[in-house]
């Protein structure tokens, strides 16, 4: 139980690298199929013994739809930096709990940042929120690598680990033009 998060963080890094590394915007490549050589005509023709007879001649072979017409429908992308755990949103909020809860967060998450910095790679927590057993924070990095470093300085003790009972990484969202990335990251506590 003691590395349920360190296994969710490597899981959820591996499935952040992996998102992000898709390209769901490009077509898919055509399934291969046989080449065309010549068109079959559209009325069939009795069978005479002409070139297509011959042996070692090409054959006439039906032309098909282009393969885009078959596939099916793509599905829906995985979740963005907005995707957090089940129930965040529905979640009301204890003052009482969630004020100490985000000076906390907010505490650690500057050491993480400080890690992350001496690690080399640039990253920056632009939103802490807490409600009545969880937190979320967004972060910003301008690489995947930014947002790596973040991950594993969480599982540190200057981080989130032994403090938080789960930590649920959200999706990455990749700016195709800057290569920036952003993630929302769930904090769980069982209270």
């Amino acid at each position: 139980m003691k590395y349920l998060p360190i296994a969710v963080v490597v899981a959820g890094v591996a499935a952040g690298v992996w998102w992000a590394t898709q390209d769901r915007g490009a077509p898919r490549p055509a399934a291969p199929g046989p080449t065309v050589t010549s068109v079959a005509p559209a009325t069939p023709t009795p069978a005479t013994p002409g070139p297509a007879a011959r042996p070692g001649a090409p054959r006439p072979i039906a032309v098909r739809p282009p393969p885009s017409a078959a596939l099916p429908e793509a599905a829906p992308p995985a979740p963005g930096p907005g995707a957090t755990a089940p129930g965040f949103e529905s979640e009301s909020r204890d003052p009482a709990w969630a004020v100490d809860q985000e000076r906390e967060l907010a505490a650690r998450l500057a050491a993480v940042e400080e890690l992350a910095t001496a690690r080399g790679a640039e990253v920056e927590v632009t939103a802490v929120e807490c409600r009545t057993s969880q937190c979320r924070f967004t972060a910003e990095a301008p690489t995947l690598a930014g947002l790596s470093a973040l991950y594993g300085a969480i599982e540190t003790p200057e981080g989130l680990y032994g403090w938080a009972d789960l930590v649920v990484l959200g999706g990455v969202e990749v700016d195709p033009t800057t290569g920036g990335a952003t993630t929302a990251v769930t904090v769980v506590f069982e209270r």
